[in-house]
């Protein structure tokens, strides 16, 4: 159970700082790689770039990273009183004004803001380093294997606090408690997974067994509309047969409508067809359904409306075939 104890062990150093609330390590970090660590009780020990950190200094406490005089600017500038709702968006839009830097290029945070004597302003001091010395501090400091919850430009000894803060929002400290909270449902996630692994399979065998029953039955229904699909054949010889003129009528039909008419419908009785379906105009059938059919007297029958979704026309046509040719094997030529 070594994997039980390492869970623990992980979120034991999440929880630290949440549970501990103070405790805080400072680390001070110059442009050499030297680092400058302040415990808790009060001692601070300097670690060259090329020496181990020691034990578990570090092991479920926060970490502030504590920037020099040099290393971070202080920046004093006036707003309107109206900008109190969202001082951070105000300051981004002077910071131009009043240094030598846009927005995009510093970090900074808002280290003291209070309103003018007349009440019309707020003064503001406003923190601020460049992104590209915070991220070399961060870089030194990963490669060491110190990532800090907080960094700040404060004194020496002060404790850190999350109001005043270089890093992105949603870094560091802010994580410790959902990350605690999602190691927490992860375990249990990790205990309960042979159950549900196992509650996973059950279902899939389950759902198996009942696609392979309705492929059985449709396996017999098939076999059943085959064993009746003699009768079915021998229906439609006999239809062909008594009306042995259907056949040249129906491949008449289908070389006289267009390609853009479908049918939808069809049906022969006491010598007269019947058809439905739709096309793009359905007044242009009837040329070349009379043309198709000589002799054959072709009407509308149902009112011709346009379907609002696809724009065709719906049609209903009874032809009523020539009497000649009810009898006949074949239909009368076409006409000169």
């Amino acid at each position: 159970m070594k994997w039980l104890r390492w869970w623990a062990d992980e979120i034991g150093a999440m929880l630290a700082p949440v549970r501990n609330g103070g405790g805080d390590v400072i680390v001070g970090c110059d442009d050499r790689g030297v680092l400058e660590l302040r415990l808790p009780d009060g001692r601070r020990q300097l670690i060259a770039p090329d020496a181990p950190l020691p034990g578990d200094m570090l092991k479920g406490r926060r970490i502030v990273l504590r920037l020099r005089p040099g290393q971070a600017l202080a920046v004093d500038m006036r707003l309107p009183a109206a900008a109190a709702g969202d001082p951070h968006a105000a300051v981004a839009f002077e910071l131009p004004r009043v240094s030598p830097f846009s927005p995009e290029d510093v970090r900074f945070y808002i280290d003291d803001m209070r309103r003018s004597e007349t009440g019309e302003q707020l003064e503001v001091t406003v923190r601020l380093v460049t992104k590209d010395r915070l991220e070399t501090c961060l870089q030194r400091l990963a490669q060491r294997g110190i990532l800090p919850d907080l960094a700040d430009f404060a004194d020496a000894d002060a404790p850190g606090d999350t109001r005043r803060n270089f890093l992105e929002k949603g870094r560091g400290m802010a994580l410790s408690r959902p990350l605690a909270v999602a190691a927490v449902l992860a375990l249990v996630a990790a205990l309960l997974s042979p159950l549900l692994y196992d509650y996973l399979q059950l279902r899939r065998i389950e759902a198996e067994r009942l696609r392979f029953s309705a492929d059985a039955e449709t396996a017999r229904d098939l076999s059943r509309q085959l064993a009746g699909g003699g009768g079915a054949a021998a229906d439609a010889q006999a239809f062909f047969a008594r009306y042995p003129y259907i056949s040249p009528v129906i491949e008449r039909l289908s070389a006289a409508l267009p390609d853009d008419a479908w049918l939808s419908l069809f049906e022969f009785s006491d010598g007269e067809i019947r058809i439905e379906g739709s096309a793009a105009s359905a007044a242009a059938l009837i040329g070349p359904l009379q043309d198709a059919l000589p002799g054959a007297a072709v009407r509308f029958q149902a009112p011709v409306y346009r379907d609002a979704l696809s724009g065709r026309e719906k049609f209903a046509f009874a032809i009523a075939l020539p009497t000649a040719a009810r009898g006949a094997e074949r239909l009368p030529e076409d006409r000169e």
